[in-house]
């Protein structure tokens, strides 16, 4: 089995085939491993844990930005 992320939207699949176009391969071990959030929801989240400011229309690569800059303080 295979996990796959879409480039734009930031879905995984789990599947048996290859897929292509903006589907990128990821590595299976990390994928399964990370506690760090991947979804909006989840950045949000972690975000307002960390007490993390952020505008409502916030694109995911902002929210993933504040939160890989504010994670380790």
């Amino acid at each position: 089995m295979k996990i796959y992320e879409h480039k734009k939207t930031g879905e995984k699949v789990i599947t048996e085939s290859s897929l292509l176009g903006d589907w990128i391969l990821v590595d299976n071990d990390q994928a399964l491993n990370s506690d760090e959030p991947d979804t909006i929801p989840e950045l949000k989240s972690a975000l307002t844990e960390l007490g993390i400011e952020f505008g409502d229309k916030a694109k995911k690569a902002e929210l993933l930005a504040l939160y890989n800059a504010n994670k380790g303080d």
